[in-house]
């Protein structure tokens, strides 16, 4: 984080780091391995560091910032030859597993955050979890008293689907 608290700092760096190890993913490539080699090398070298603590910085952080780490992703499509994960994608779904280790969790202090939600889907009902700001086309509101931004949700508010006011997803209580 810089001086101005802005995370261009940090996420240059996770870029610099990234494009260092392409050169191996491309040196990978010319020795014409698998498409599958490829992409767990890139999961387990690239992405990792692309997505260290994403749940941290990458709410906040510039859109220059994370389209300089979309471009690493897109080269390494490019030279893997299969399409990867978009950052925003593996952002929200690391959101949405820490919401549900929250949920799991009766002594986390921000337990009380989340609320208890049956939604239907497909015309049938089935248990669901509330979690504030991360929004897959259900709304539904915040416990009785919740302001409407809650800063260590960066997801929370209208950051997420056009939705305005309280709005947030339903979770599925299934732990896949």
């Amino acid at each position: 984080m810089c001086l101005d608290l802005s995370w261009s700092r940090h996420t240059n760096s996770l870029a610099k780091k990234a494009r260092q190890r392409l050169y191996h993913l491309r040196r990978l490539r010319d020795f014409r391995l698998p498409s599958k080699v490829l992409r767990n090398f890139y999961t387990c070298t690239i992405e990792s560091i692309l997505t260290g603590n994403i749940t941290v910085w990458f709410g906040n952080s510039t859109k220059q910032d994370r389209q300089a780490l979309q471009r690493v992703v897109r080269s390494a499509e490019r030279i893997t030859h299969t399409e990867l994960p978009d950052l925003q994608t593996i952002y929200y779904k690391w959101c949405q597993t820490k919401a549900r280790r929250i949920v799991k969790d009766p002594t986390h202090p921000n337990n009380r955050v989340f609320s208890p939600l049956r939604m239907c889907f497909r015309g049938t009902l089935a248990p669901g979890l509330c979690a504030p700001g991360i929004t897959e086309g259900a709304v539904c509101r915040l416990r009785e008293g919740e302001q409407d931004h809650d800063p260590l949700y960066p997801l929370s508010d209208t950051s997420l689907g056009g939705h305005h006011g309280r709005s947030a997803g339903v979770l599925s209580s299934d732990p896949s």
